[in-house]
């Protein structure tokens, strides 16, 4: 029995840049520290499966870079059609990061225009747009070392 042998993998995300993190910076700032970590945990990622593969006859993987999506969403958001890549849409406190989204939190008009939904999750149009970039759908993916809808094949 050769068990899973096509997996897709999105690495770890922009965490120092959510707005739960942010809302405990004075400034609303990234945290460079989370960010750091989220880094090295990818790049140990990559080095993992790139050293599994060859000992893993007929293993196919596709690994999304989520992090370096996120950092060019937040780096310049009216690119990519946001208005707003700091705060949560539904959230409560600072940045809509100091509390969850329930029914009594503060909502924003048009969360097709935020980058987070809540204190710690992509909108649904940031989820799209990181579906045409890791190849699911579109042309431009930011996948290693396949495509993610070749794997999927």
């Amino acid at each position: 029995m050769m068990g899973a042998r096509k997996i897709a993998i999105i690495n770890v995300g922009l965490s120092g840049c959510l707005p739960v993190v942010r809302a405990h910076d004075a400034r609303g700032a990234c945290n460079d520290g989370v960010n750091e970590l989220a880094a090295g945990f990818n790049g140990a990622l990559k080095f993992f499966l790139a050293d599994l593969a060859p000992r893993l006859p007929g293993l196919a993987y596709s690994l999304a870079d989520g992090f370096a999506h996120r950092q060019a969403l937040i780096a310049n958001p009216q690119a990519a059609g946001f208005v707003n890549a700091t705060s949560a849409c539904c959230g409560s406190g600072r940045l809509g990061g100091e509390g969850g989204c329930l029914p009594t939190s503060n909502i924003c008009g048009d969360s097709d225009g935020y980058v987070y939904w809540d204190w710690d999750k992509v909108d649904v149009a940031t989820a799209n747009r990181g579906h045409k970039a890791f190849g699911i759908v579109g042309d431009r993916p930011v996948t290693f070392p396949k495509e993610l809808k070749v794997e999927a094949k």
